[in-house]
């Protein structure tokens, strides 16, 4: 009969445990933390850095990953009872209707409040 060994696999669920795990950067360590840890953070991926970017008229680092003011207005847009679907709802905005290239203002339900775009308009 085999004997049974029952091994810990219980995995890191709050930020500063995640960033601690070799090849977790912010990015998953952030997801993992709203999505399992039920933590408040930004989920700051390119499409949010460009979104909170024109949305904000912000000038900002090139590597976002490193603009702490950047990261501290995420986690403030984000920040809140609905932490998960905030974030979510900003990746989706930031990939569908705010493109690098192209972005789809007529259709963008942010447009009104958007510095880009306004800008943009009065060029």
């Amino acid at each position: 009969m085999a004997a049974h060994v029952k091994l810990s696999t219980t995995l890191p669920t709050s930020f500063r445990e995640l960033l601690e795990l070799p090849g977790v950067g912010l990015y998953v360590a952030s997801a993992v933390a709203v999505r399992v840890g039920g933590e408040q953070h930004a989920m700051l991926d390119t499409n949010m850095s460009r979104l909170l970017k024109r949305y904000f008229g912000l000038q900002t680092l090139v590597d976002f990953r490193r603009d702490r003011k950047l990261r501290e207005l995420a986690i403030r847009v984000v920040r809140g009872r609905d932490c998960l679907i905030s974030n979510l709802t900003i990746l989706d905005l930031g990939s569908q209707y705010c493109t690098s290239s192209n972005p789809n203002h007529e259709a963008c339900p942010l447009r009104n409040g958007c510095r880009f775009y306004h800008d943009k308009q009065e060029l």
